[in-house]
């Protein structure tokens, strides 16, 4: 494997590469997670249309462009890469994207910081050059999960009750021990009632056997008086199965709320 020396500034830990044939100086911070140019170093970048928002060195919040992709020269690698345009900073940032892009090794000594890029050629290996460390060190963040999803997915499968899943499409689950919640009603409240949806009959079908099920399993309790009317709707996913939603928007204006009210998931599962 050959390692490329890399032409640095002895200002500080910059390393120099060119964009699109300019030459740049770049600081090496790994704690930066994009790398950034400045326009007045490279002119003319091509626009793609779209932002980034940053944090600066001030702590405030920006928002920059990201440019197409532009020919980047560092030691041995001739890349196409996509940067963060920040004139803010006093410099150009050579972040953890083109780090990894690079294949630069940052290696650290008793006389300073080795910076160095690597080629896959069987060759020489070629010394690194020495890069001052008079700079703040960052923490490099991983790229890569040290598991799988499979694997995840496993281990938390064994930690979990078998009663806790439908493993029929027509259990509710430990659901059937829960204590019921109760509400609070608003002064002088009035329920309303409101006009049930239309649906087709074949989803009307399913949505009756769906609410018969939790009848014999007693999660819905049958009431023959009830002063309040929401509408349901079936909601059929693509698999033929249907997903009952009800309509409660109308009764919780009659309640008064316990804790702030959230988008329930399970609604746009479907």
């Amino acid at each position: 494997m050959l390692a490329a020396s890399l032409e640095v500034d002895q200002r500080g830990p910059f390393v120099k590469g060119k964009v699109m044939g300019y030459k740049v100086s770049f600081l090496v911070d790994t704690g930066a997670t994009c790398s950034t140019v400045r326009s007045i170093e490279v002119p003319n970048l091509p626009l793609s249309g779209r932002t980034v928002q940053v944090v600066g060195v001030e702590n405030r919040q920006l928002t920059n462009p990201i440019k197409e992709p532009v020919q980047v020269e560092i030691g041995y690698y001739l890349v196409m890469h996509r940067f963060v345009v920040c004139d803010s900073s006093p410099v150009s940032l050579l972040g953890r994207d083109l780090l990894w892009k690079t294949k630069c090794s940052i290696n650290c000594s008793d006389t300073g910081i080795e910076v160095q890029t690597n080629s896959d050629e069987e060759e020489e290996q070629a010394s690194a050059m020495i890069v001052t460390n008079a700079y703040e060190e960052y923490p490099l963040i991983e790229f890569f999960p040290m598991f799988t999803v499979k694997e995840l997915h496993a281990d938390l499968q064994g930690t979990i009750k078998e009663e806790v899943w439908d493993l029929t499409g027509k259990e509710v689950g430990l659901i059937k021990g829960v204590e019921p919640n109760k509400i609070t009603l608003k002064p002088n409240a009035v329920f309303p009632q409101l006009q049930q949806y239309n649906m087709p009959q074949d989803v009307l079908m399913k949505v009756a056997q769906i609410i018969g099920d939790h009848l014999k399993q007693g999660v819905l309790k049958e009431v023959l008086s009830n002063p309040c009317n929401s509408p349901i709707m079936g909601l059929k996913k693509p698999s033929g199965k249907v997903r009952v939603v009800q309509d409660l928007r109308k009764v919780n204006d009659m309640v008064v709320k316990c804790c702030s009210i959230v988008p329930n998931p399970a609604v746009i599962l479907f």
